[in-house]
């Protein structure tokens, strides 16, 4: 397929430029610039400069060369893997060719490509296709009160959300509404999406926008299609961009603990998870860890064998173990017998005046949590968690009530 191979030799560059032309022969030309190149040089967040030189070829021969110097504000904190520019021009009608070069102090990138510019005397028309995220970024793109980030690398994630947006030119009011197709095809043009909508008209030129989710796609390229039905004019446009998805956490599967996701769900969670096949549990997993620290985790659960573990159970499956797991380590931990065991304690679990306890504080969440070993076998059970100084009045209530009905 001709997307791919277009994917192919984007992902092979080190200069990325993507041109999009929209209505009344206005043009923007975007492009990254790798993050490395200019950090090599820059110190500190700076204003920071660039040349830049474009030439445009016409299909009738004519050609036309801007140049000049650029400045971009950059906060080395916020930068990513490529820096985002761009910068407006004004054409004629036509298909154009173009080489755009950028010079970093000695260092010189270049990039060549094509668009189109149609006609503003077309009937019906769409601008060009922009896919983009809706994730923050100091450079937007920004129309009719749209911002999101263009992607002119088209790479995403199986995590991310493709966003698109697209201009429409002519739409007739003779009929109240649009329809709008949007599809995305494999490498093998099989629509593997697809959503219908009909859209209200309200002027002769709108854009349309659509937000879909790639949780659930493989690793691969893929083809974007927008296609409009014009009813009044009987008349379809359509529109269409490559992009490709790769994933966002390489073989999370093969962690050693990924799947002790039982330590953190809970065991409805946990059985609907046993109950999958294989690949579903796979996607599971892929988006339950992208939301947590795998890293965390996993040390936490080896503390937990470390402390906890006994002859006959491992550290991570005692109670103890498994608050350390989730919760994480407290602030204080306060060690004794307990002295007297509330009557709760003694009638519903088990417990025993003088047992074996140790309390938790966790300071930030403004708890205490109490561990008893009622078994005297090494194994804390848990026995409660209740705010900060709730216990010791409890427990003096409690005591008082004992020693009122002893007096009485």
């Amino acid at each position: 397929m001709i997307y791919l191979y277009l994917i192919v030799g984007l992902l092979s560059k080190d200069f990325f430029v993507h041109c999009f032309a929209f209505n009344n022969n206005y043009v923007e030309i975007w492009y990254l610039i790798p993050a490395e190149k200019v950090c090599s040089f820059l110190s500190a967040d700076s204003l920071y400069k660039y040349n830049y030189r474009i030439i445009i070829n016409s299909e009738n021969g004519d050609s036309a060369i801007r140049e000049g110097i650029k400045g971009i504000r950059i906060e080395r904190s916020k930068m990513g893997n490529f820096v985002l520019d761009y910068f407006p021009i004004f054409l004629y009608p036509g298909r154009f060719g173009y080489e755009m070069a950028i010079t970093l102090l000695s260092e010189r990138l270049s990039a060549s490509g094509t668009f189109e510019v149609i006609s503003d005397t077309t009937p019906f028309y769409l601008s060009d296709l922009v896919l983009g995220s809706k994730t923050r970024c100091d450079t937007l793109f920004c129309r009719s009160g749209i911002k999101f980030t263009p992607k002119i690398l088209p790479e995403y994630t199986d995590l991310d959300t493709l966003f698109s947006y697209v201009e429409i030119y002519g739409l007739v009011p003779d009929s109240l509404f649009y329809s709008v197709c949007y599809q995305i095809r494999d490498s093998l043009y099989q629509v593997i999406y697809q959503n219908e909508f009909r859209r209200l008209k309200y002027d002769y030129i709108q854009f349309d926008t659509i937000s879909i989710s790639l949780w659930d796609y493989r690793e691969g390229t893929f083809k974007f299609v927008v296609e409009i039905f014009e009813p009044a004019l009987n008349i379809r446009a359509q529109k269409e961009a490559a992009f490709h998805i790769k994933k966002a956490l390489p073989g999370i599967d093969d962690k050693p603990f990924a799947w002790e996701i039982e330590y953190l769900v809970t065991d409805q969670e946990y059985k609907k998870f046993l109950k999958m096949n294989h690949a579903d549990q796979i996607q599971y997993l892929k988006k339950f860890w992208a939301r947590r620290n795998y890293k965390e985790f996993e040390k936490r659960l080896l503390e937990a064998d470390r402390r906890f573990s006994t002859s006959f159970i491992k550290g991570r499956d005692t109670p103890m173990g498994r608050y350390y797991i989730k919760n994480g380590p407290p602030d204080e931990i306060r060690i004794g017998d307990s002295g007297v065991a509330t009557r709760s304690d003694i009638y519903f679990k088990g417990a025993h005046v003088c047992d074996p306890q140790e309390v938790w504080i966790y300071e930030t969440k403004g708890l205490e949590v109490i561990f008893k070993d009622i078994n005297r076998d090494g194994v804390y059970e848990l026995m409660g968690a209740s705010k900060l100084g709730e216990q010791e009045k409890y427990d003096a209530l409690e005591n008082r009530e004992e020693l009122w009905h002893f007096i009485r």
